[in-house]
């Protein structure tokens, strides 16, 4: 029986993107009570567990937390304030595991990066902190096994750049884009019915080959039946990986030049703006990535 009941904080907004949300959420299959936790007035809509208390004040969400009989809480949010970071750091009643993608290394009670490229050489590490690192602690929903299993090969190219395409990249690229191919765009939840509609007026009037799918729930089966892919250096390009698809990827958030830098310099295209690409002269890799092999052993801690 589970001893433990953790939260999983992430970002509320659609502007914030949608990567922490997805990416975490194989942790709430795999363990029982588990619920995701907002501190703002939430975008999206999910039908998973979770919790909402708006506040931007520390201890005041803590005691709400506490409240709640939460023992650990698991941290993937970029955004919060320097003021809340601060007081979990230094006056924390309650286990905080972080999720530490820009290597910021505060000084929690664990710090979790599943990048490929994440080792302690990279870390001072804080005194009594657990590390895990590295893309053995990066975990899949069922549904990308599910989805493996059952796919058919085609010869389409998937275009995804996010649950909110927050630079507009869809729209951007679509006047780059051969007639000679075919494409499923695929545009999250967190994108606008507006900006959505725009891109399928554009599609249609650029007569492109394919479908524009607006939050598809095939989004998986879609990625795993694509010849390539294009998107952004971000955990869509893990899930390529996942499903030995070649891709290209933009980089255009701060968060992840890391990555970029990554999978660039290991022959990966990196594309940091629509006038870089062109779709007859785009080199399409993967590297051969794997993950997961440590994921129980984090299971674990986050259970004790």
């Amino acid at each position: 029986m589970q001893k433990n009941k953790i939260a999983l904080w992430v970002p509320a907004k659609r502007s914030q993107g949608m990567g922490h949300f997805y990416r975490n959420r194989w942790i709430a299959e795999k363990l029982e009570q588990v619920s995701y936790f907002f501190n703002e007035e939430l975008e999206y809509s999910f039908s998973d567990s979770r919790e909402s208390f708006i506040s931007n004040n520390p201890k005041d969400i803590e005691d709400y937390l506490i409240s709640k009989n939460y023992k650990t809480v698991f941290v993937d949010h970029y955004f919060l304030s320097a003021e809340i970071i601060s007081y979990l750091l230094n006056q924390r009643r309650i286990r905080i595991v972080w999720f530490d993608n820009n290597f910021s290394a505060p000084a929690f009670d664990a710090l979790v990066n599943s990048n490929p490229f994440a080792n302690e050489e990279l870390y001072k590490k804080p005194e009594k902190t657990r590390l895990f690192l590295g893309a053995s602690y990066f975990g899949f929903r069922k549904d990308f096994y599910d989805a493996l299993a059952c796919r058919k090969m085609d010869s389409s190219i998937l275009i995804s750049f996010g649950g909110s395409d927050v630079s507009k990249l869809t729209l951007g690229i679509l006047e780059a884009l051969s007639l000679d191919f075919t494409y499923n765009i695929c545009l999250g939840k967190g994108c606008s019915r507006d900006y959505s509609k725009q891109v399928q007026e554009k599609f249609e009037q650029l007569k492109l080959k394919g479908k524009v799918y607006f939050d598809p729930e095939n989004y998986l089966d879609l990625m795993a039946s694509s010849s390539a892919a294009i998107l952004t250096s971000s955990t869509s390009v893990y899930e390529a990986e996942f499903f030995d698809v070649p891709y290209v990827a933009f980089n255009v958030v701060d968060n992840q030049e890391r990555l970029a830098s990554y999978l660039g310099k290991n022959g990966i295209t990196i594309l940091s703006s629509l006038s870089d690409f062109k779709m007859t002269e785009a080199k399409f890799r993967k590297l051969g990535l794997r993950f997961g092999s440590h994921c129980d052993q984090f299971l674990s801690y986050l259970e004790l």
